[in-house]
């Protein structure tokens, strides 16, 4: 092949670069986090990881997640699913007329309430786990 310029040679250069490191590339992982019953784990983050690599996904309110440019491995997987009471997230205080300020009313914050089996938030010990690229991704769980 002759290269007439340059641009021709950068062009040339950058793309056998990019073809042998891969580029981003990677495979997309995409299922669902569901317990026993068949009812979607509704909030929470799924982590895939091995010696090399380390990637998360969201899951939405349907159970799904996605996690994307996954190098090619089996993966050890972990799920945290934690969720904060609706109630507020501080201190109530109430007025106190004998003081003339505003005092402690001694009620706590709400404490985060644990969805999953605390298994399922160490990758070694869920027992969990998936190979990219596949084309099943759906994981099972359970509650505390």
């Amino acid at each position: 092949m002759k290269v007439n310029s340059v641009r021709q040679l950068s062009t040339l250069i950058l793309f056998i670069v990019l073809a042998g490191c891969g580029g981003p590339g990677g495979s997309e992982v995409k299922g669902t986090v569901k317990f026993s019953d068949g009812a979607p784990l509704s909030k929470g983050t799924v982590v895939l990881s091995n010696d090399q690599h380390s990637y998360r996904g969201v899951v939405t309110s349907e159970g799904n997640y996605l996690v994307s440019a996954v190098a090619s491995g089996t993966y050890d997987v972990a799920i945290v699913g934690t969720t904060v009471s609706e109630e507020a997230d501080y201190d109530e205080m109430e007025w106190d007329q004998n003081k003339g300020e505003y005092v402690n009313a001694g009620k706590k914050k709400p404490a985060a309430a644990e969805l999953l089996a605390a298994k399922f938030s160490d990758p070694k010990a869920s027992g969990l786990k998936v190979t990219v690229p596949s084309d099943a991704y759906d994981l099972k769980v359970e509650s505390p």
